[in-house]
């Protein structure tokens, strides 16, 4: 047995894992074993210290070598480890009283956390640190069915939680994919979002599922179309959305903007060529276009903006 895989041997108990964004962590991931989950990776971390002084050292292709060890095996012992962890699955209003150290005996507490027609739960670490990684946790995903009757929504709010929804048939998937998106935009950190996708539990699977925003391609018509291609813009690609709304990826110079519409594409089409056709002519930034846009179709209209190409 080699130096390093002694060395292993004696920390292999102490093997973690974490979710991270596959996508959003290329460069990051370079030089790093990882396994994808739909469309995240799991990354594995080993504890050099104890538990009550940890030494986190995440695992790279060189500690890998060194530990003789290959990714299966990582993998299965991070599994492994992960399933004898103290993982936590609370009530949003257990987990706050717990997070502000609330009475649980205050009579006054069911106007601060009134009944809802969609409880949400919050799943998590008991350190919540890297917490979100709990999804990959067979039997705890299994014990969540169980409680709540069958499939369920998972909201990945940040790498160190996921937020745990029931599932029911008049659940709105495109709100739930927007409020995620929202949350990461304005809450989250950009080294903490996980992911802008919603997952579902499948019960009788047993299997976690990356739940895409149903789109449906929307050509341009052609009184729009014609004169866009005299324009120093262009409509990269455009979608009907869920419950008849509309999204553009909009390009101008380096720049590129995605709008969301809520309403029909010819709705969208017919003002944004009309807006855009008298503001181009008027502003020199892609901004000012964009602030234009948003003001000329009122509240219906979200536009980001994303960086240079």
């Amino acid at each position: 047995m080699s130096e390093g895989r002694k060395r292993f041997e004696e920390v292999k108990d102490m093997v973690g894992a974490r979710l991270i964004n596959r996508e959003g962590n290329r460069e990051y991931l370079s030089d790093k074993p990882f396994t994808s989950f739909e469309d995240l990776a799991i990354v594995y971390d080993v504890n050099l210290g104890s538990r009550e002084n940890p030494m986190i050292i995440i695992i790279n292709d060189a500690a890998k070598e060194s530990f003789d060890v290959s990714l299966e095996e990582l993998h299965k012992l991070a599994m492994n480890n992960l399933a004898k962890e103290d993982l936590e699955f609370l009530s949003m209003k257990d987990m706050i009283m717990k997070s502000m150290r609330l009475d649980p005996d205050d009579p006054e507490l069911h106007i601060l956390f009134p009944e809802t027609e969609h409880p949400m739960y919050v799943l998590s670490r008991e350190s919540l640190a890297y917490g979100a990684a709990a999804i990959l946790d067979k039997g705890t995903m299994e014990m969540i069915a169980e409680k709540l009757g069958g499939d369920y929504i998972i909201l990945p709010s940040s790498i160190h939680e996921a937020i745990v929804v029931p599932k029911t048939e008049d659940m709105d998937i495109s709100l739930l994919h927007q409020m995620v998106r929202d949350v990461n935009e304005s809450h989250v950190a950009k080294e903490e979002q996980l992911s802008d996708h919603v997952y579902i539990y499948d019960a009788s699977e047993k299997k976690v599922i990356s739940v895409e925003e149903k789109k449906e391609k929307v050509d341009l018509p052609d009184e729009i179309a014609v004169p866009l291609e005299n324009r120093d813009f262009s409509i990269d690609s455009s979608y009907l959305l869920e419950g008849d709304r509309y999204e553009a990826d909009i390009s101008f110079g380096k720049q590129s903007m995605r709008v969301r519409y809520d309403g029909s594409a010819e709705d969208f089409l017919r003002s944004f060529e009309e807006t855009i056709s008298y503001e181009l002519d008027r502003n020199e930034y892609f901004l000012g276009a964009a602030e234009a846009i948003k003001e000329s179709l009122a509240d219906k209209t979200e536009a980001i903006m994303s960086k240079s190409r």
